[in-house]
């Protein structure tokens, strides 16, 4: 853990995890920050940023957690209507930060 408070571990598996907390901002041309100790541990410029469904905060993904969670998603039948409905969730309060 750095002076932010920002912690990133790295799993076993290659995954990596963001844990603790980080305050948001936003730099004068209304862009959202995201800590370079997060970007550089997620492997890629890329990070999935959605808002979480209860609470209000953020939560940042790595592109591989959230193919990871595309892929059990995909798993789930069409006709599983909570599937469904947690796809179009996931699809329209997501964004791609690069």
């Amino acid at each position: 853990m750095d002076d932010t408070g920002i912690r990133v571990e790295a799993e076993p598996t290659g995954l990596c995890i963001f844990v603790s907390q980080y305050r948001h901002a936003l730099d004068p041309k209304k862009r959202f920050t995201i800590p370079s100790q997060w970007r550089s541990a997620a492997g890629t410029n890329l990070l999935y940023i959605l808002p979480d469904i209860s609470m209000k905060f953020l939560c940042a993904f790595p592109s591989t957690e959230i193919r990871h969670r595309l892929q059990k998603l995909r798993q789930h039948p069409m006709a599983d209507s909570r599937a469904r409905e947690f796809a179009r969730v996931i699809g329209s309060r997501s964004d791609l930060v690069a």
